[in-house]
């Protein structure tokens, strides 16, 4: 997977945040035009390991969710 293809499988996870949306897409524009610099691909990087996590993240979360309760929800929200 090159970089181009690599920016738009982030850009279409639903797990990238949307604060970072638009950097995102700037790096993709450049990376289609030039290859970017070794700054830039700590970054795609940084966003892949974010939007495409191990499968045991995956489970530890699901785990997390799963357990996370309606009374867990009421005493964090205050009702």
């Amino acid at each position: 997977m090159n970089t181009v293809q690599k920016l738009d499988a982030i850009l279409n996870s639903p797990r990238l945040r949307s604060n970072s949306k638009s950097f995102v897409e700037s790096l993709l524009t450049q990376a289609k035009s030039r290859d970017l610099s070794a700054k830039q691909m700590e970054y795609v990087d940084k966003f892949w390991a974010e939007c495409f996590p191990p499968q045991d993240v995956l489970v530890a979360e699901q785990e997390w969710q799963d357990s996370y309760t309606a009374e867990m929800r009421d005493i964090v929200t205050g009702k």
